[in-house]
């Protein structure tokens, strides 16, 4: 057995150890085990493998065994590390998490539990590693040579093939190894390129995809990573795209040809008093600029139609604003004997039914970043904390604060956590958090009502003021040992007939809907509720709380692609007509809409999102390239499409023939590039310099 083992090739042993870890991996996370993809993670692995066994392997000497003991133990802390992220964040890890490692630090018993939580898994990615350090450390550099191969080196001094004695291992371990890797790497490219035109299929994944779940499931996880590392360097490629109806699109060129259109009318000048545009001549920055990344957000920009204004527009202008995120929000959140005031906020206000709240697979502070900029994330880094060097004029705070706003900001958890600190101000606030200026008790995790308690006397007699909020209360992991906040309303929720991770949840909640009852009262007593706005939204779903308890909340198995993201967002102001919204938004769409509903001056085309109350067909994207859009649901993954309405032969519905999901697929690149190209040009400030 031994002799068999230590006779093996190199390559074909780290073939072995990496396939394993890589189907074990996917099987502990994205749950899929062939498709799609297995084909493509099965050659990626072999050029890996053959990447690794010229330079490491536990049966070549020392200096290879060395290497190859050093290597097992890195893949193996790469694929648990990976794991434990996922765990606890539904997302892999990337090369710019890695450098703001410190900020983890924050959960260190969260980590903990999470690691005893995923033990089994964990010690199935192990056994590459026991079996390598059981079998190979304690062989003796003889031993982990078979004597077959000693033979062979023995007679190598006789010439093969008219070759010298240096020439034969310099052609075994070299050139043919360099060949190999040649070959798949050759095989490995055609394999793409053949799917190009190919909607969801693996040259999309490898080139365009923003969601590493989706590269893992086509990939594997190296080859997610190598390209993570690729794009923090390199950034991603683009091209200008034209389509048949004029516009300009910023994603790679696809060669599938869209859906022929007519010719547009000639764009109208903007601005219009009919539509939310300023006087911004994008055609003529194009034609001027000399940068060809600038010169294409030009020229979509200046193919985009503003929005109309409405009847909505300025139905609150120089009202107060209170916008809140808060963390974890959920359907679940909203009960009218738990949380009273969410409930009455929710059903006395605007009540949006179908509103979403993606996650963008980098950081949890994304779904924050999307609200308050109207941009997409990044793919690869922090958005926020990149933000934070970049003019980002179409935030709330800075419309506001030229208006003679007080504009002041709010976290209960550390001030410099995720460096709020920098990017916050950034956006127009005076910022306080958890040691700066906001006097919270320092619990896991701190509590909202005493934020609200602490922070609403220092602005509420400044009027017009707007106030920005990031909650914490409602913060994982959700159980009564580990949560201050759950613990504290543990009372409140004990009686239910519920897990007790499930009741955990909704007792952090609880704090949520307490300091929401105190605001209200706040606002009341100053005789100012009724001129002032609230906006609440989550950061996202509470990803904490397993599938388990997610369906036991919801009291049915919850659908991951859509129903998953769907969450609350509240408009509220007191003495308002009680409205239900049952068009699809997202989170994109939150400031564009609160602009409108100010009656503030901006460019709609400069933000990725609609106005909700715009009339405009509702478009709502995830980061796997699911949509919803006037006509239905597509499901990326599974590229089923479920229209709004059934067709009937009387009303012929239309629904999704390959061109109309390829054109929104396209749409959805494009948002995805013009977001990443304004946040690293700086365009805003840009724009700012183009008109001095």
């Amino acid at each position: 057995m031994l002799n068999a083992i230590t006779g093996m090739p190199p390559a074909i042993y780290w073939f072995a150890v990496i396939i394993y870890l890589e189907i074990m991996l996917r099987l502990a996370t994205v749950k899929k085990f062939k498709k799609p993809g297995l084909h493509n993670t099965l050659i990626w692995s072999a050029f890996y493998a053959s990447v690794l066994a010229p330079m490491a392997s536990p049966f070549g000497g020392l200096v290879k065994e060395g290497l190859a003991a050093i290597f097992i133990i890195l893949l193996f802390f790469i694929f648990a590390s990976q794991l434990v992220y996922f765990k606890i964040f539904k997302m892999l890890y990337t090369f710019f998490s890695m450098g703001n490692a410190g900020q983890v630090l924050d959960f260190v018993k969260d980590i903990i539990a999470y690691i005893a939580m995923s033990a089994k898994w964990l010690l199935i990615l192990s056994l590459p590693l026991v079996l390598h350090f059981s079998i190979f450390a304690g062989l003796t550099p003889e031993a982990a040579i078979p004597q077959a191969a000693l033979s062979e080196n023995a007679s190598a001094s006789n010439s093969i093939g008219g070759l010298t004695p240096f020439m034969t291992p310099f052609i075994t371990q070299l050139v043919t190894p360099l060949i190999l890797i040649a070959v798949l790497l050759l095989i490995a490219k055609i394999i793409i390129r053949v799917s190009k035109n190919k909607l969801g299929g693996a040259y999309e994944a490898y080139f365009r995809s923003m969601d590493p779940t989706v590269t893992l499931s086509h990939f594997g996880l190296l080859t997610t990573m190598r390209l993570d590392f690729q794009r923090s360097l390199l950034g991603m490629k683009s091209k200008i795209y034209e389509t048949n109806a004029g516009h300009t699109r910023i994603s790679e060129e696809l060669t599938q040809q869209p859906t022929p259109q007519t010719t547009p009318d000639p764009t109208p000048q903007w601005p219009n008093a009919q539509y939310n545009a300023l006087p911004i001549d994008f055609s003529a920055y194009a034609a001027k600029s000399k940068d060809p990344r600038l010169k294409a957000l030009h020229n979509w920009f200046a193919s985009e139609t503003p929005s109309p204004k409405n009847p909505y527009t300025g139905r609150y202008r120089g009202f107060n604003l209170i916008f809140i995120t808060a963390e974890s929000l959920s359907p679940y959140s909203i009960h009218p004997e738990l949380t009273p005031t969410l409930y009455k906020m929710v059903h006395e206000g605007t009540n949006f039914t179908e509103f979403y709240n993606p996650i963008w697979g980098v950081s949890t502070s994304d779904g924050e970043y999307v609200a308050c900029t109207g941009l997409l994330p990044k793919s690869g880094i922090w958005s926020f904390i990149d933000s934070a060097s970049k003019n980002m004029a179409m935030t709330l705070g800075n419309q506001l604060r030229p208006l003679g706003y007080t504009t002041t900001a709010y976290h209960n958890h550390r001030y410099s956590y995720y460096k709020r600190h920098l990017s916050h101000p950034n956006m127009g606030y005076t910022y306080f958090g958890l040691g700066n200026g906001l006097d919270v008790t320092p619990t896991w995790p701190e509590s909202d009502l005493e934020m609200i308690q602490h922070s609403v006397p220092e602005y509420i007699n400044r009027e017009p003021f707007h106030t920005y909020y990031m909650t914490v209360s409602g913060h994982m992991r959700y159980s009564f040992r580990g949560n201050a906040m759950a613990a504290k309303n543990r009372a409140a929720v004990d009686h239910l007939p519920l897990s007790n991770e499930a009741k955990a949840y909704l007792a952090t909640q609880i704090e949520l809907d307490r300091a929401m009852a105190d605001l209200l009262s706040q606002l009341e007593a100053a005789g100012v509720a009724e001129r002032t706005l609230i906006a609440m939204s989550a950061d996202h779903y509470p990803y904490g709380l397993s599938d388990k308890a997610l369906d036991e909340l919801a009291g049915h198995p919850v659908e991951r692609t859509f129903e998953l993201y769907r969450s609350p967002f509240i408009l509220y102001s007191r003495g308002q007509t009680p409205e239900v919204i049952t068009t699809p938004c997202s989170s994109l769409d939150i400031l564009p809409t609160l602009s409108n509903l100010l009656g503030l001056d901006f460019d709609s085309r400069l933000l990725m999102g609609r106005d909700i109350f715009s009339g405009a067909p509702p478009f709502v994207t995830f980061l796997n390239k699911s949509f919803i859009t006037d006509r239905g649901r597509y499901d990326a993954l599974s590229k089923a499409f479920l229209p709004m309405v059934p067709a009937t032969p009387s009303h012929p519905i239309p629904t999704a023939s390959p061109n109309y999901i390829q054109e929104v697929t396209r749409q959805i690149d494009d948002i995805f590039l013009a977001s990443a190209r304004i946040l690293e040009l700086d365009y805003y400030n840009h724009l700012v310099e183009l008109k001095k």
